[in-house]
């Protein structure tokens, strides 16, 4: 029976009215089966629908092929001078661009072809290949043209495609020009990979040049993400820094803004402390230094919290203790990491290390695992918890197996080992990446243990090649040196240390021989307080070269080894619970580790845990009893310490201390303003307890209004003080009953100004710090050193800080018996000076020179009282700004109110002067002759004087003129004669008096220079009086 069959395309070409019905014949009866196709309900029950998938491929390739010969195209794309034949109604399927270009009336519909100048010839032949097959090629380089121009041409499936292959693409280097480049053409999933890979390789994408050329709103945006993964925040705030200083003219006024998105909760006090030693970009710019001085309180003051918790990376965390390298049974190095979670206690598997170690030490610092020395290739390695990888350095250290590790306030502590000296000691600068040596040990040692207690270092035991040693020794890195304690009960080596609560130290195991036959069974603790070795109950199974750590009020011991079969490792787990003093057995090691990473007392780590199967990060371990602070200070109020009530005991003793801030002095109202950190020590009785009653809590802190304070104020205040109870300051309450309290404050006292040398002078001034109400019989008053601490202080542009003495004094008043201490802190401040150079001495110079042109500019302009006049006026206003300047109740004259006094009686003589010379200029009578005297003094005398030539032949010329006349006369007696003489008489007159005037004139010039002459001798000479009358001048100190 023959069969017909509708494929899908010619039905939906059908349905789209491509068919056309005719009048009868074929088309007629082909349509009438089209219908009953179609419409199921006129076809026969047993039809039945057929589909050939691969036509659709024939058909596109068919198509194609169509193309490429350029049969039955009916336009033409071009670019770039390419042209593409093709055939409009593939076109207008394919794109709804084009289907409105070749359905509407535009120009092309008509033309014939289609130019695309915005598209190139070989992304538009895959663009047109992908058209008519759904194939398209593309590779790292074209895939972003190609998406731009499916983007133009309106092919999401394209577009898609593309973008998903530029997702395989993403790297450090390109991420941040990928997501730029998404979020422009709305590719979203680009735009989450690329957002997602730089969140979760942060720090590395920070270090590229795509980085430190995003704008502000970018970077703004990035740091202040919950989701970015970093190992610790500091590399956040480095980032901000990074960013800054590629442009820091521009980007250093937005610092303040971007470090509003560090989280300061989850750095270290010690970054901080970096931060304010060697950063300038943010010590220097006030903004910066609150957002530092809110990140300070946080660590100061337990209650004060900062808004912004830590990020996901670092947020949610649990006890883990991790397990390093070691002996498998057979004496076989591993290089196997091992994680056990105390709270589970189950086992995690972590990367290996880069070779196999034993015999090595380890210890957290910075937020990463340091593995140094040992029986290795590799003599240090690093494990960064965050980014699960290890790293080791290519620096080929002599490190040694047998030796100690700790870590101490971020730096690294390697002790002896096996070496040629034993006895030396090195530190690690984690974050600078430099080792240093130290003042070496008493004894040599090797295969000892070591510890921190209260920022000492404690070490135990070990061999110095001939004996197994029992002595300890203890280092303080404040001062580099070595202490020798109480030696424990038994001598051994290879044994495991651990400081748990109570300021104790546990020491466990070790072989006690240098024969490797004998293990040490007992258990000893050392207590501080007491300075005393005691025993206590030994671990189930004698071991020796385990690992240990003490986490909260338990000790744990992993693995280890045994005289009964030394070849073979132990790995059974033991937890030693303090407070009941007995050992149990907690879990077995998945895998025989053996000697596994001894001094595991470094090794208490908090692991980050986003989930159970993330990454984990190492960070500090704190926790806070709130039951037992509650019940403390319950009990202390029962006792009555109540802030209204004088104490009816004796202080005994109040240590005060001053922390220099900034410094404003005030020369107008002799004043001093100081911005300092109070620091107050006492002993209170009441505030004492028990620590062993109460959960073993040292310190609380209170808030000071709830509290006792002494009365100790500002005894020469200019202003009212406040006590300080209103300020975020809190009480710290040891238990023994010492309270200290750091006080923020801006005190304002009166001081007396010296201004004899202004501006060239030192200032001294008071700081008197004492107290109203009680005498030394309660309360004894003394600074805790001898001068203040300078180490937070800011540098003043006008001041310069000296130094700060501090003395303790006693005050007697009439009213009250007995004497009152007080301290004292002397100020030593110096001015500088080239602010006042600039803007006091140098215009007074200035107008003092300038004054020289009063002499210098021509009589017959007129110009020289008023230039003398406008001169006055500028010197009347450099007057009135030194007198707002200087104090108008000071007892001393200063210098520069010498010298400007000086300088203005010198202007005024100079005017005077300067009228003098135009009185000789212009006589009354200029045709009268020249006093004798003024001849003599002026024209003779001073003339040689100011090295000036006068004009005294013209005289002997006109009386040899003279004399020549009357002879002539006598000779003629003609009429003619005596009219002509009338004639020359009144010639010669006229010439007299032109003599006489240039006489004067010249007088008025010789007097004129001579004055100028005197004028600049007399500023000179006052200029250097005043400043060599400075002793700061004559030392050469500005």
């Amino acid at each position: 029976m023959a069969a017909s069959f509708l494929l899908e395309e010619e039905r939906a070409h059908w349905e789209r009215g491509w068919f056309r019905e005719s009048s009868g014949g074929v088309t007629s009866k082909l349509l009438h089966v089209l219908r009953r196709l179609h419409c199921p309900n006129e076809a026969a029950a047993s039809m039945e629908r057929l589909l050939d998938e691969e036509y659709k491929g024939e058909l596109l390739q068919s198509l194609n092929e169509l193309r490429k010969s350029n049969i039955l195209c009916d336009t033409t794309i071009k670019t770039e001078g390419k042209d593409f034949p093709v055939h409009r109604c593939v076109l207008t399927a394919a794109s709804p661009y084009f289907r409105a270009m070749f359905t509407s009336e535009f120009r092309e519909n008509d033309s014939g072809f289609v130019e695309l100048k915005n598209v190139t010839g070989a992304i538009m032949n895959e663009i047109i290949q992908f058209m008519y097959t759904g194939k398209a090629e593309t590779d790292s380089s074209s895939a972003q043209e190609l998406i731009m121009a499916a983007d133009f041409l309106m092919l999401p499936s394209l577009k898609l495609k593309a973008s998903k292959f530029l997702e395989g693409t993403i790297s450090v280097t390109n991420c941040l020009a990928l997501e730029s480049f998404a979020r422009q053409f709305n590719c979203d999933l680009l735009k989450q990979a690329s957002v997602s890979y730089k969140m979760e390789n942060f720090p590395s994408v920070v270090k590229t040049d795509d980085f430190k050329s995003l704008d502000f709103e970018r970077v703004q945006d990035l740091i202040s993400r919950d989701e970015i993964v970093v190992s610790k925040e500091e590399e956040v705030y480095e980032a901000v820094i990074i960013w800054v200083k590629h442009e820091v003219a521009s980007r250093e006024c937005l610092l303040p803004e971007l470090l509003k998105c560090v989280r300061a909760s989850s750095m270290s006090k010690y970054s901080l402390k970096r931060i304010i030693d060697r950063e300038d970009l943010v010590i220097k710019n006030p903004a910066c230094m609150k957002i530092l001085i809110q990140w300070l309180r946080a660590f100061l003051f337990q209650d004060y919290v900062l808004l912004q918790g830590p990020r996901l990376c670092l947020k949610f965390k649990e006890t883990v203790v991790v397990l390093t390298g070691g002996h498998r049974s057979g004496s076989i190095s591993t290089s196997t990491t091992l994680g056990f979670v105390l709270a589970t206690k189950k086992w995690l598997q972590l990367p290996m290390m880069p070779c196999p170690r034993t015999r090595h030490a380890a210890a957290v610092c910075g937020g990463q695992l340091y593995v140094v020395g040992g029986f290795s290739e590799i003599p240090l390695c690093c494990f960064n918890p965050v980014q699960n990888e290890w790293f080791s350095t290519e620096k080929n250290l002599p490190f040694h197996p047998h030796s100690a590790l700790v870590a101490l306030n971020e730096e690294l502590y390697l002790i002896g080992g096996d070496s040629d000296d034993k006895r030396q000691v090195r530190k690690y600068k984690c974050n600078l990446d430099q080792w240093e040596f130290l003042s070496p040990m008493a004894f040599s040692r090797a295969a000892h243990c070591a510890v921190v207690l209260e920022e000492l270092i404690y070490v135990m035991g070990g061999h110095d090649d001939n004996v197994c040693l029992r002595s300890v020794e203890c280092y303080n890195s404040a001062n580099d040196q070595w202490t020798q304690i109480l030696d424990m009960n038994n001598a051994r080596k290879f044994s495991a240390a651990a400081a748990i609560t109570n300021g104790k130290i546990i020491v466990v195991g070790g072989y006690s021989d240098m024969g490797f036959t004998r293990i040490e069974e007992t258990c000893e603790i050392f207590d501080k307080s007491l300075n005393q070795w005691s025993l206590v109950s030994s671990p189930t199974v004698p071991r020796a070269a385990c690992g240990i750590v003490s986490v909260k009020s338990a000790v744990y011991l992993f693995g280890g080894e045994d005289t009964n079969n030394p070849v073979n490792k132990l790995d059974s787990v033991e937890c030693y619970i303090v407070q009941e003093d007995k050992w149990i057995h907690v879990s077995t090691m998945p895998e025989n580790e053996g000697t596994v990473m001894r001094n595991m007392s470094s090794m208490t780590s908090v692991l980050n845990k986003r989930n159970p199967k993330e990454e984990k990060v190492f960070t500090s371990y704190l926790e806070l009893i709130e039951d037992s602070v509650k019940t403390i200070l319950l009990w202390i109020i029962k006792r009555g310490s109540s802030q209204l009530l004088k104490p009816a005991f004796s202080l005994g003793w109040l240590a005060w201390e001053v922390v220099y801030k900034d410094i404003v002095e005030d020369e107008k109202d002799e004043v001093i303003t100081t911005n300092v950190w109070v620091r107050q020590y006492w002993n209170d009785p009441r505030f004492s307890w028990n620590k062993a009653e109460y959960e073993n809590i040292t310190q609380i802190i209170i808030n000071p209004e709830k509290a006792w304070l002494p009365d100790v104020v500002l005894l020469n205040s200019a202003e009212a003080m406040s006590d300080g109870r209103s300020t975020a300051a809190r009480l710290v309450v040891k238990h023994d009953g010492n309270v200290s309290w750091l006080n923020p404050v801006i005190i304002t006292s009166s001081c007396v100004i010296n201004i004899t040398f202004f501006p060239l002078d030192d200032q001294s001034c008071e700081l008197r710090f004492g107290s109203w109400s009680y005498s030394s019989e309660f309360l004894d008053v003394h600074p805790r050193r001898e001068s203040a601490d300078r180490s937070s202080y800011v540098e003043n542009g006008e001041w310069t800080l000296l130094g700060v003495k501090s003395e303790r004094r006693l005050l007697t008043y009439d009213c009250c018996e007995g004497e009152f201490p007080y301290v004292t802190y002397h100020v030593q401040i110096r001015r500088r000076t080239l602010f006042y150079m600039m803007n006091y001495i140098l215009p007074c110079v200035l107008i003092a020179v300038l004054t020289l042109l009063v002499f210098l500019l021509p009589p017959e302009s007129g110009e020289r009282m008023s230039f003398g006049v406008t001169v006055l006026l500028s010197f009347t206003i450099l007057l009135l700004m030194l007198m707002a300047k200087l104090p108008a109740t000071s007892k001393d004259t200063p210098l520069i109110a010498v010298y400007y006094a000086s300088t203005f009686i010198e202007v005024s003589a100079a005017m005077g002067m300067a009228c003098l010379m135009l009185r000789f200029y212009h006589p009354d009578n200029s045709s009268a002759p020249i006093p004798a005297w003024i001849r003599v003094c002026i024209l003779n005398y001073c003339a040689r004087l100011v090295r000036l030539s006068t004009s005294a032949g013209r005289v002997r010329q006109a009386q040899i003129v003279q004399e020549w006349r009357q002879v002539k006369l006598r000779e003629n007696r003609g009429k003619e004669q005596t009219n002509m003489t009338i004639l020359t008489d009144n010639i010669f007159r006229k010439e007299d008096a032109d003599t006489m005037r240039e006489e004067w004139r010249m007088a008025a010039m010789i007097i004129n220079r001579l004055f100028a002459w005197i004028y600049l001798i007399t500023i000179i000479i006052t200029l250097a009086a005043v400043l060599l009358k400075s002793p700061r001048f004559r030392k050469g100190e500005f």
